[in-house]
């Protein structure tokens, strides 16, 4: 009885905190409603069971029997769409609760000295997650029915097929409550192995950055991620014309995600440390926001990597299999709630980190900086972040999209909507952030004007 009432009285006094988290699960309870109604849909999947094969067609069925196995079950090819999609909210809640749990070092810390066992902690975690899943589930699925429509709306203008917005299949909750089980189960276990394996010392500093010591015993120079990274925007600009370049330079993006990998994890931070040596960084602001930027960027490289990725398979998915009746219209909403989840996910990384960055610009204010000097930092740091971070993405997308175009598989009107598409939302998530966090920085630094 004394560990859950320890954990109530956390989860007041931390209310501000757990409410953030307890929106994160929202937002995926609401992600995995529309995205099961949309799968259970009759309406969009009308006619869907009929597809006629013209000569043409015919031709390239005979010689991709997958190709033919999903022409013949289209249903398939939409349930592996979403299924990736899933994976993405996973990950999506996975890395809130990471940084949820970030914050709740010196919790679990004090815990585990006041003679907590083995099995206290279990119920300490079950007792927590169970709380703010159960909230965030109610109120993601009264919120789930108000975004249903818009949900609606978005796949009938993208398929083509309109009928009721209001059309809603009572067997999408039974599937949500099923993957929310999975998922609560899943956090669970991982947030008792990362308390468990942890002492009390390391729990009390859970919260403090990493080292950024570059730790590889094998180094692998810069100018080959570099290489790597730019090989899919070469061949598609001297090569893009070749038989079978959309697949050539498909996997090429492989090369260029890894490549991507190593320009933000090391490359990125060895230009800022030369930099710093160098008198350009000690001219203004120029030091602070360009470690800031540099900091934020190493700490988004799995958001951006996950980013693309997902993005890079449903653009492959609606060339290779545009003959499948309603693939693209899948692919492309999966498309753009994926890159709406990566902007959600990036804005609330955003809103966890604001209270260590108020103890950064506390500190630079008793350097003797101005107001209009942090403001200037902030602003500057989150336009590097979000215009870099959002370029080197755009950059191998970008490389995909040429070859479709030579291909004749997407026009240059369509290759810019699906531009749009993926840094749409983010930009617009990052500027709102930005003009958050620098209010609530300077209203905690400046209190009285």
């Amino acid at each position: 009885m004394g560990m859950l009432r320890y954990a109530l009285l956390n989860i007041k006094k931390d209310l501000k905190d757990n409410s953030i988290y307890v929106f994160a699960i929202v937002i995926s309870f609401i992600t995995v409603l529309m995205v099961l109604n949309c799968f259970t849909n009759a309406t969009y999947f009308e006619g869907v069971d009929t597809v006629v094969i013209n000569e043409s067609q015919d031709e390239i069925v005979q010689l991709d029997t997958k190709l033919q196995f999903f022409i013949e079950e289209p249903t398939l090819l939409h349930g592996q769409n979403f299924l990736i999609l899933f994976l993405v909210v996973l990950v999506f809640t996975y890395f809130c609760n990471s940084y949820f749990i970030k914050n709740k070092g010196k919790e679990f810390a004090f815990f585990t000295l006041n003679g907590a066992t083995l099995g206290d902690r279990i119920k300490y975690i079950m007792f927590e997650n169970s709380i703010f899943f159960l909230i965030g589930g109610a109120i993601g699925t009264v919120l789930g029915f108000i975004f249903v429509p818009l949900s609606n709306i978005l796949m009938y203008s993208i398929s083509g097929h309109w009928g009721d917005i209001w059309t809603i299949n009572l067997y999408m909750f039974k599937y949500t409550l099923l993957v929310f089980l999975f998922e609560f189960g899943l956090l669970a276990l991982l947030n008792l192995g990362d308390v468990y394996r942890r002492e009390p010392v390391e729990l009390l500093n859970l919260n403090n950055n990493k080292s950024q010591i570059d730790l590889r015993h094998v180094k692998v120079p810069n100018i080959i991620f570099v290489i790597l990274f730019l090989m899919p925007i070469i061949f598609a600009i001297f090569w893009g014309n070749t038989q079978g370049a959309e697949y050539a330079v498909y996997v090429l993006s492989f090369g260029g995600l890894f490549g991507l990998y190593g320009i933000i994890k090391y490359f990125v931070p060895s230009i800022g440390k030369k930099l710093s040596r160098m008198s350009f960084t000690y001219k203004g602001l120029r030091k602070i926001y360009i470690g800031n930027f540099i900091s934020t960027l190493r700490g988004s490289l799995y958001f951006i990597l996950g980013l693309v990725l997902s993005l890079l398979y449903y653009s492959m998915i609606t060339v290779r299999y545009s003959i499948v009746e309603g693939a693209i219209s899948s692919s492309l909403y999966c498309y753009v709630i994926t890159s709406m989840l990566v902007g959600l996910a990036l804005l609330y990384k955003t809103i966890v980190e604001w209270e260590r960055k108020i103890k950064e610009y506390r500190q630079l204010k008793i350097l003797g900086y101005s107001k209009e000097e942090i403001i200037n930092i902030i602003y500057k740091e989150n336009i590097l972040f979000f215009g870099v971070g959002l370029m080197l993405p755009v950059i191998l997308l970008l490389s995909n999209f040429i070859v479709y175009i030579i291909a004749g598989y997407f026009s240059p009107l369509f290759s810019v909507f699906l531009i749009i598409s993926a840094v749409g939302p983010i930009t617009i998530i990052g500027i709102l952030a930005t003009i958050r966090n620098k209010n609530k920085i300077i209203k905690e630094i400046y209190p009285v004007e």
